[in-house]
């Protein structure tokens, strides 16, 4: 019978997966991770909060040129629009 003892033993340490993330779509329908009405804050005083600290974000002026994203030429726009390369 030792077998079956540790199957039990593996169903106490097994738990169920919970996600870190959580989509948009997720947020929305889960009203327990929601905060009260009473203690939202007026829209006008909402902080957008990141991720990231401010002191370590990167604007996109600080960027080397070599990381910029070069602007498009004329013919890869209209290669774009017609839909790529045609035969």
């Amino acid at each position: 019978m030792p077998p079956a003892r540790a199957t039990i033993v593996m169903f106490n340490v097994v738990r169920k997966h919970v996600p870190l993330i959580k989509f948009r779509s997720q947020l929305k329908r889960s009203p327990a991770t929601q905060t009260p009405t009473s203690s939202q804050q007026p829209s006008s005083t909402n902080v957008v909060k990141c991720s990231i600290p401010p002191e370590q974000a990167v604007e996109y002026s600080e960027l080397l040129p070599k990381f910029k994203r070069r602007p498009l030429t004329e013919e890869e726009i209209t290669l774009l629009q017609t839909g790529g390369l045609s035969d």
